[in-house]
């Protein structure tokens, strides 16, 4: 069974020099997930440094503060100097790196599980509460209102409105990391976190208590690895080529072909 920390580690290397806004409008979610990036930032040993002080967080051997540390002695090594220190903008800005750090882990965390359960798993604890882990200086007070637009989108299948509460296969899932309601901060993943600095996770519920909110049936197990395995994908990256590099899209066109080879077999 993959890691957290086996499942960053596996993820790509994504040069980019577009901001937030245009990642999240026109690079496929399946892309994004396996990928290690941040906007507008286009070097690549940089990349792979936090990609591996990440999967170093997510095994818990490196605290984050060890974390941010290397990453900013790498760009203070690199002459890099920010436009704005200490905002968002600012690629060593404690706000900046927590933000990293603390979405690839949850992130993983999620993939290992999602990817880890098994039928006796599923059926025991067929659903999920979606509640908050985490303090935050300003949480956000419209989960309510993302629950109820998710919920609307998907015609509440295996989800219910009292609660956010649903069951681990229901679509609502993907449409809160879809944004349903218009919400432009979310990841565009079916697991947690499903909007960028949330402190929101699953807890799971057991059989009993969900069937006492009227949410019945096995889910379904997983249908994928929540990796992309399309040449389509490769296509897709293929429309921003200023931003990625030819390795990665040459990378994805072969899974592509090879994941369509294993399916004939």
């Amino acid at each position: 069974m993959k890691t957290p920390a086996d499942i960053i580690l596996e993820k790509a290397i994504l040069p980019t020099r577009l901001s937030s806004r245009e990642i999240r409008a026109g690079i496929a979610a399946d892309i994004r997930r396996r990928a290690i990036f941040s906007a507008r930032t286009f070097e690549e040993p940089y990349l792979g440094l936090m990609r591996d002080v990440a999967a170093r967080v997510a095994a818990g051997r490196m605290d984050d503060a060890t974390a941010r540390m290397r990453l900013r002695a790498w760009l203070d090594s690199s002459g890099y100097s920010p436009a704005r220190p200490g905002s968002l903008t600012d690629l060593g800005s404690a706000k900046r790196l927590n933000l990293i750090l603390d979405t690839q882990r949850m992130m993983a965390a999620n993939v290992a599980l999602v990817q880890g359960e098994d039928d006796e798993a599923l059926d025991e604890f067929p659903a999920w509460e979606l509640v908050s882990i985490g303090l935050r200086r300003r949480p956000r007070a419209d989960w309510p209102e993302r629950w109820a637009a998710a919920g609307e989108a998907c015609g509440w299948v295996w989800a219910i409105k009292e609660r956010m509460v649903a069951r681990k296969d229901s679509p609502i899932w993907q449409e809160l990391g879809d944004g349903a309601g218009d919400f432009d901060d979310t990841l565009g993943n079916p697991y947690p976190p499903f909007a960028f600095g949330s402190s929101y996770n699953w807890m799971p519920l057991d059989r009993d208590e969900a069937e006492a909110l009227g949410i019945t049936g096995t889910p379904a197990r997983p249908q994928a690895t929540l990796d992309p395995g399309e040449e389509e994908l490769a296509d897709a990256l293929q429309r921003f080529g200023p931003g990625f590099t030819a390795d990665l899209l040459e990378e994805l066109r072969e899974e592509g072909v090879r994941r369509k080879e294993e399916g004939k077999r």
